[in-house]
């Protein structure tokens, strides 16, 4: 895994989780007025996937090495959360703006998911 690469992924995350120009990404989003009116479950989704990244940023951070059963129960958290994302997409068919969020979360999620799967 690269620290960078996870890094960026966390950051986008965060970002899709906090309305549009937010430069709060580190505070809970629920806090903000203009925020929280962004949410959903995919917000939601997405702030859960943020913080199973930051384990593997902080695993690296601190020269920790993750047991093979710990990065299989992060990858398996990430694949659960894609997993709901695709089966909720339907949902949406008709909403291409929320449509365009979606995947962008699925491709977040799947790139992050692929990050672990490296070593």
């Amino acid at each position: 895994m690269r620290k960078r690469d996870l890094e960026r992924i966390e950051t986008q995350l965060r970002k899709f989780v906090h309305a549009p120009g937010c430069k709060k990404l580190n505070e809970c989003p629920r806090d903000h007025n203009k925020c929280r009116d962004h949410l959903n479950v995919f917000t939601a989704i997405a702030w859960k996937a943020a913080y199973v990244v930051i384990e593997s940023i902080e695993d690296i951070k601190y020269g920790t090495k993750s047991s093979s059963e710990t990065i299989n129960q992060r990858m398996y958290q990430i694949d659960m959360l894609y997993n709901v994302v695709c089966l909720t997409r339907s949902d949406y068919l008709d909403q291409l703006k929320a449509l365009d969020n979606i995947d962008k979360l699925k491709n977040l999620l799947d790139r992050a998911a692929d990050l672990h799967c490296e070593d």
